[in-house]
């Protein structure tokens, strides 16, 4: 029964990759450093962290280790680091690298607790309130799990002294203003594991046991699916990083094109994975203000545009990319209606245009 757990685990992992296969920034360096490691094998002056160094030292270990076990996807690729597919290939090995070590922990889990307690595993920038991580990051992180997290810890001295320092460490966290969930990550394989010994405890009460196991269960496909849900939804968060495949589609027989990224676009989905053009330029260049600054652009990948219509030469805008903007939720009155009658979700995913590709005017008539 582990081993198929551990199987639809990786199973997940690569359906959510392949769901959405773009990243966002705070994936960006890690994602470059792969894609130059594998470009170049050395480091050189078309590095991406020499050019975006950032303001944070950052180490080169992980990536190295990703890149030599994604080799032999850029053998398969011909040789070539560029393209979606091979960002996706090194995702999947980093997403496959988590699901082992989460196989890892549960063994060790199952020989400490017994192999019941492994079973009922289930798997923003700005200043966010002191309680963020604890009622607002650890329910969406661990579901369905939440309540036999509070049990396990209570009646397992075993978990307890695994979730003290967990808890202590986001308590910690909560101190720094700036929260985002990917801080407190490490944790939740500690908490899953309470809630699992919390399942495990219940069912040895014996005017339970009948209830738990099939609550436990529905929580846990609930959990399963609201994770789906989620990837969904995610994968309508990456407008830069469609824009660019968007971009090429529509300039594939165009030579010697000059593009430039703005800041939003590179932080939703844009990687050097997605430079296919090896006669275009993809510039990424910061903080240009004046018009004469993008008289050398072709082309302009920007949710501003309203920025460029008066620079030098002009830009027109040829196309827009649309994005997550919110979600829309029918009145819980009208929930069944939705569900049971229209045979519909009872919830719609708003998009709106978040990025536009614009061509130099002077571009634009040449191919008309």
């Amino acid at each position: 029964m582990a081993e198929v757990l551990d199987y639809i685990f990786a199973a997940v992992v690569a359906l959510s990759v392949l769901w959405a296969p773009y990243t966002k920034v705070e994936e960006s360096f890690f994602m470059q450093a792969v894609h130059d490691i594998l470009k170049w094998g050395r480091i050189n002056n078309y590095f991406d962290h020499l050019a975006f160094p950032g303001v944070v030292p950052r180490s080169f270990i992980g990536p190295l280790f990703i890149s030599a076990l994604a080799c032999p996807a850029k053998l398969l690729n011909g040789g070539d680091a560029e393209g979606v597919w091979m960002q996706v290939a090194v995702r999947l090995v980093l997403g496959w690298m988590v699901a082992w070590a989460n196989s890892r922990f549960g063994a060790a889990v199952g020989i400490a607790f017994g192999s019941s307690s492994r079973r009922w595993r289930s798997s923003e920038w700005g200043v966010s309130p002191l309680h963020y991580y604890f009622t607002h990051s650890i329910p969406r992180l661990l579901l369905g799990a939440v309540p036999f997290v509070f049990v396990g810890v209570l009646a397992d001295r075993r978990a307890s002294r695994l979730a003290i320092p967990c808890l202590a460490a986001i308590g910690i966290f909560s101190a720094n203003g700036h929260k985002e969930w990917r801080f407190i990550l490490p944790a939740v394989p500690v908490l899953n594991m309470c809630a699992a010994a919390g399942v495990t405890a219940l069912c040895r009460i014996n005017a339970l046991k009948k209830i738990v196991k099939p609550v436990a269960a529905i929580l846990c496909l609930a959990s399963l699916a609201a994770a789906m849900l989620m990837t969904h939804i995610s994968s309508f968060n990456y407008p830069g990083g469609h824009a660019l495949a968007l971009l090429h589609r529509l300039e594939k027989n165009t030579p010697k094109v000059h593009v430039h990224i703005d800041v939003y676009t590179a932080m939703t989905g844009v990687s050097r994975f997605g430079e296919l053009k090896k006669d275009w330029v993809y510039d990424k260049t910061e903080a240009l203000h004046h018009p004469e600054e993008f008289s050398n652009y072709t082309h302009l990948i920007t949710s501003t545009p309203e920025l460029y219509n008066d620079t030098v030469g002009g830009f027109v805008a040829v196309a827009k990319q649309f994005g997550y903007s919110g979600l829309a939720i029918a009145p819980l009155a009208n929930i069944p209606k939705f569900i049971l009658l229209d045979h519909r979700a009872p919830f719609h995913i708003k998009q709106e245009p978040l990025v536009w590709i614009m061509r130099k005017i002077d571009n634009d008539n040449m191919h008309m």
